[in-house]
């Protein structure tokens, strides 16, 4: 595969988090193509992506100053990137990014990492965004959903980044896919025995209503455990005036903060269902159990009583967290070792040539 054949198509390019890591070392993976997009936020992003190759769609400025109220023409914009010199197109995609022209002769295999979750009946902080206009967003997002089923009724080859996200291809867009997990850069998220048991828990997580982390707080509250809660969004206000002094809220760190907060954790805890989960894997991969929602993507990730332990209601998270379990740092780092770089470069490059 050249260089010049090969473009990486992504949703625009706003928050550095899992999805742009994955952006970053697909682009390693393919020796720096162009990295098609409908805008990048470039001083949101690390220094490490000025490497990359970004282009930006002709009506950027316009899709930045519309933000989330862009989704209804985010379509349209991807449709018209000129996709003509290239042999094959990756798109990876929680929203529109698959909804390409692809032309005769180019191969698309497009990397979900989900449906997008305001479309299809998901939780998402959308839903307590304009409530005053759910009637008007009704009729737009049916007809969202048209062009998104479109988009992956050509001959377009689909990969899942979970078997969550491979069953919801299954459930909305009647096809199959294969399943290739997200990585953890393990020589980045790793052990440090250096860092002693600071009693306390973690989160890390956008803070928006659907992602539960009130749930914790009540719980935490109750046992007087000390919490830190790594994360910024709209209902960080509502959390911070329910929460109690045992509860710290950290915004946004840096990967070597992090790193650090999570090998000072007793354990992690997920409180929402995720469509993966990547956090989870590096929180293992520094050697911490994992205490999560018991759905989804966190049944793929944890091995019950070894690396972690589920939970469903406030009444059994309590009674998991009121025993403050001790998982062995080892058997934890080697179930994330499942979840390599190697392995995804392998797997990917393994299922682009079933189809180039």
């Amino acid at each position: 595969m050249k260089k010049e054949n090969i473009a990486i198509v992504c949703d625009p390019i706003s928050v550095y988090g899992g999805t742009e890591r994955l952006i970053e070392y697909l682009s390693e993976i393919l020796d720096n193509p162009p990295i098609h997009t409908a805008y990048c936020v470039s001083s949101s992003m690390p220094s490490s992506f000025k490497k990359l190759n970004i282009i930006e769609s002709k009506h950027a400025s316009l899709l930045k100053f519309l933000k989330g109220l862009s989704a209804i023409i985010m379509p349209s914009i991807f449709e018209e990137i000129d996709l003509s010199s290239y042999h094959l197109v990756i798109s990876v995609s929680a929203s529109f990014a698959k909804c390409l022209s692809i032309p005769e002769g180019t191969v698309h295999v497009s990397y979900i990492m989900t449906p997008p979750r305001f479309l299809w009946g998901l939780p998402t902080s959308r839903q307590s965004k304009f409530p005053y206009f759910r009637k008007i967003f009704y009729i737009i997002n049916n007809y969202l959903r048209i062009k998104d089923v479109f988009s992956v009724s050509s001959d377009v080859h689909l990969i899942a980044n979970s078997k969550t996200v491979s069953r919801r291809i299954s459930k909305f867009y009647r096809k199959d896919s294969d399943i290739l997990y997200p990585f953890v850069d393990l020589n980045l998220f790793n052990i440090n025995n250096n860092f002693k048991d600071g009693k306390y828990f973690l989160v890390v997580s956008r803070l928006e209503k659907y992602k539960n982390i009130e749930l914790i707080i009540n719980v935490c509250k109750k046992l007087s455990y000390k919490l830190k809660i790594v994360g910024k969004g709209s209902y960080k206000k509502y959390l911070e005036s329910i929460s109690d002094n045992n509860i710290e809220f950290l915004d946004f760190v840096n990967d070597n903060d992090l790193i650090n907060i999570m090998n000072g954790a007793s354990l992690f805890i997920m409180p929402a269902a995720e469509d993966f989960g990547m956090v989870m894997v590096e929180a293992q991969a520094c050697g911490k159990g994992v205490v999560a929602y018991g759905e989804d993507g966190a049944t793929e990730i944890i091995v019950k009583g070894k690396t972690g332990e589920f939970f469903k209601t406030e009444d059994e998270l309590f009674d998991i967290l009121k025993s403050y379990p001790v998982f062995d740092k080892d058997v934890c780092r080697e179930n994330a070792k499942k979840f390599s770089k190697d392995k995804f470069r392998k797997d990917l490059l393994n299922i682009i040539k079933t189809y180039v």
